[in-house]
């Protein structure tokens, strides 16, 4: 890692919204019937399980930014690495159509060995400033505005 390199933290409450599922949830398990059953706990133990687990994801998810590359890091896991003298091309705007919920972001095609890959970086998952400055990068390599 050179002093040109910048490392940008996700946002750790990006998936908070999904604690509200098992809250929503909470009520309905015990007016049910009435009876509370070790299938009905269980099942509930194991959906509160995965909310949790979504919830605390982004607490591992690191955005590396340098001149030469951008990569993204799961635990500790390099998860993509993007190099910037392989880019065909990058847009920023919606990162599906019609938006559904996701945000803006940087969407990355470069080339690979076979064939190319696309990458996506969200702002909402990462902070506005880790995308502004990968943009800037890809920018100054590719030579237009993005």
């Amino acid at each position: 890692m050179n002093e040109n390199t910048v490392i940008y933290k996700a946002n750790k409450f990006y998936g908070l919204p999904g604690l509200a599922i098992p809250l929503l949830l909470l009520a309905p398990l015990f007016e049910g019937d009435g009876q509370i059953t070790n299938e009905k706990l269980l099942g509930y133990g194991v959906l509160t399980f995965f909310a949790l687990f979504l919830t605390l994801l982004p607490l591992g998810a690191k955005l590396e930014i340098s001149n030469g590359h951008i990569r993204s890091y799961f635990w500790g896991f390099c998860v993509s690495h993007v190099e910037v003298a392989n880019v065909i091309a990058a847009t920023y705007g919606n990162l599906f159509k019609g938006g559904l919920g996701f945000g803006k972001g940087l969407i990355i095609q470069a080339a690979t060995a076979k064939k190319s890959k696309s990458y996506s970086f969200g702002e909402k998952f990462f902070n506005k400033d880790a995308i502004m400055h990968a943009k800037q990068v890809l920018e100054s390599h590719l030579g237009k505005k993005i």
